[in-house]
């Protein structure tokens, strides 16, 4: 909520800055998912359920603070947020109770209420600020290098409840875990080149990429702990690993050919 705060403050959104691309990007978020499934399903029904769940997760709140590393549009990975998180809220609970009986009653509403008030109160905040008492807008940026303290920090937790899950909490054999981690690899890399190159293209490449494959991973550990199985929870936390591998080696690589200093 504190990095899309940061995000909202300066970036005014309105509607013209939803752009057809923005649109295919919402359209894959649910599209993509689905197809893996499906494609993954004869070989082995666990994993195809747990590509799913990861697949589901819409835009992390993250992104745009990568985008930024970037030095790329951030108001684009910004918009995908807002427009994604409601989207998957609304549709999930619709999807998932066809592709398997889920152990609880999948509410709209359980759903919405938590993506709502992660997304919307920092929108909220941001724009009273902007509209109201601007003055405080220098002294907040006087901190804004918080973000990307936040961002260090959510790498180092999310890893390292990941590397605890793995070695004391998971039960699951080697094979299991070999299975899940190379397909949310494979999956993983599917969406960030689709959102590179089929979607983005050379104007929005590094922006679409980031909004369709940077996942809120936390969401989609949610969604299968409390409505699928623990196994479906390894997609996940094998996704926070790889995703952060991903956006590394690719900032490392970018910020080399286009000579761009770090932060």
């Amino acid at each position: 909520m504190i990095m899309l705060f940061y995000n909202f403050l300066h970036v005014p959104l309105h509607a013209r800055m939803v752009t057809r691309l923005h649109l295919w990007v919402a359209l894959a978020k649910v599209g993509m998912p689905v197809l893996f499934y499906f494609m993954i399903l004869p070989f082995s029904p666990q994993a195809a359920i747990t590509a799913f769940v990861t697949g589901m997760a819409p835009t992390a709140a993250v992104a745009p603070v990568i985008a930024g590393l970037f030095r790329r549009k951030v108001e684009f990975v910004t918009v995908s947020v807002l427009l994604t998180s409601p989207l998957i809220a609304l549709t999930l609970p619709l999807i998932l109770p066809l592709l398997l009986p889920v152990g609880e009653k999948m509410d709209v509403l359980a759903v919405l209420g938590p993506v709502a008030v992660t997304v919307f109160i920092p929108l909220l905040i941001a724009w009273l600020i902007r509209n109201g008492a601007s003055f405080l807008i220098p002294w907040i940026d006087r901190t804004r290098k918080l973000p990307f303290l936040l961002f260090l920090f959510n790498i180092f937790t999310a890893g390292a409840d990941a590397s605890n899950y793995l070695q004391y909490r998971s039960h699951e054999s080697l094979q299991t875990l070999v299975l899940i981690a190379a397909v949310t690899v494979i999956c993983g890399t599917l969406y960030f080149l689709a959102g590179q190159y089929l979607i983005g293209g050379k104007a929005y490449g590094i922006e679409s990429g980031l909004a369709l494959g940077r996942k809120n991973t936390m969401f989609g550990l949610w969604v299968a702990l409390t409505y699928v199985n623990p196994i479906a929870a390894l997609g996940p936390v094998f996704y926070i690993v790889y995703s952060n591998v991903y956006n590394t080696v690719q900032l490392y690589l970018y910020r080399r050919r286009e000579r761009i200093p770090s932060p």
